[in-house]
């Protein structure tokens, strides 16, 4: 993955969320999952993938979201996970068995006001 750097107006957060935001994130990974995933849930009712369709999970923290994303689109789909926290992508291999139909990593997108 080629690192674009991070646009100046996205430093602090990108350095927060690798750092102590996300500690406390971990420490409450499981209440602030489960919660979030309700949501996704509901989301999903009404927009649900197709099998075989190419899905982005923007802010996929550990990946709960981009597997379950991964399921629905099926071994013909994929599912692209990417987070600005290059710790959440490292923790979440440990986490989740590899699946063919899963990728992502960190980004960094160079994103300016228009």
């Amino acid at each position: 993955m080629t690192d674009v750097g991070i646009a100046p107006e996205n430093l602090e957060a990108t350095e927060a969320w690798n750092g102590p935001l996300f500690d406390t994130w971990q420490d409450f990974q499981a209440v602030a999952v489960s919660n979030a995933r309700a949501h996704g849930d509901a989301a999903l009712a009404d927009h649900a993938p197709e099998r075989g369709d190419r899905v982005l999970d923007i802010g996929c923290g550990l990946g709960e979201s981009t597997v379950q994303l991964a399921e629905l689109v099926g071994p013909q789909g994929h599912a692209h996970g990417v987070d600005a926290s290059s710790r959440a992508w490292r923790l979440r291999g440990g986490h989740y068995p590899r699946r063919p139909n899963v990728h992502g990593g960190t980004v960094r997108f160079p994103l300016t006001r228009t």
